[in-house]
């Protein structure tokens, strides 16, 4: 079942689960919100469907997304890339999407949304480095990127973060993985 046009008329929810509901479709309606009076959503949790994508590239400018704290798509075939635009949702604290068939790197504007505690990445097809700025996010409590195509040398970085949440990039060096062999 697709979401209903008219879901993008409900002007003054803010939090919003549809997780585990085998819901279909794009998710145009649901960034298009309508959010009058700045009532644009706090808690977006669309896990665990069978939404696809691409996410547009312009979410993190979109009205009812900007004020979004915790955003969890996991596990839905969305493909494409992660937008850069996420960057820009600064009351941005959890960032989730495992498991998405998603492409390309790790955006650098994510070390934008300085409130991220949580990043989880793992179970895509990400390819290139961890940039050195979201690693380092003040923040930063978890991250992991395990299980994709990750390559290079893991920036130093601040946070505890176990060996696990590298694990899966045969590409992937440096703490707390083994060290990088010199060419």
């Amino acid at each position: 079942m697709a979401i209903p046009i008219e879901f993008k008329t409900i002007s003054y929810l803010e939090e919003l689960d549809l997780h585990s509901n085998n819901f279909t479709g794009g998710l145009d309606y649901i960034f298009a919100k309508t959010s009058d009076g700045g009532h644009g959503f706090r808690l977006l949790d669309l896990s665990d469907n069978m939404f696809a994508g691409p996410v547009d590239e312009d979410i993190g400018n979109l009205n009812a997304i900007q004020a979004v704290e915790s955003l969890i798509l996991s596990n839905n075939p969305l493909g494409g890339s992660i937008p850069k635009s996420l960057g820009k949702m600064y009351s941005l604290r959890t960032l989730k999407l495992e498991n998405n068939g998603l492409t390309g790197t790790i955006p650098a504007e994510l070390s934008n949304a300085t409130l991220l505690t949580s990043i989880m990445l793992s179970n895509n097809n990400l390819t290139g480095g961890i940039p050195s700025g979201v690693i380092n996010l003040t923040s930063l409590k978890e991250l992991d990127v395990s299980h994709n195509m990750l390559t290079g040398e893991i920036p130093p970085h601040n946070a505890t973060i176990p060996a696990a949440s590298f694990e899966g990039n045969a590409g992937l060096c440096g703490s707390p993985l083994p060290p990088c062999k010199d060419a």
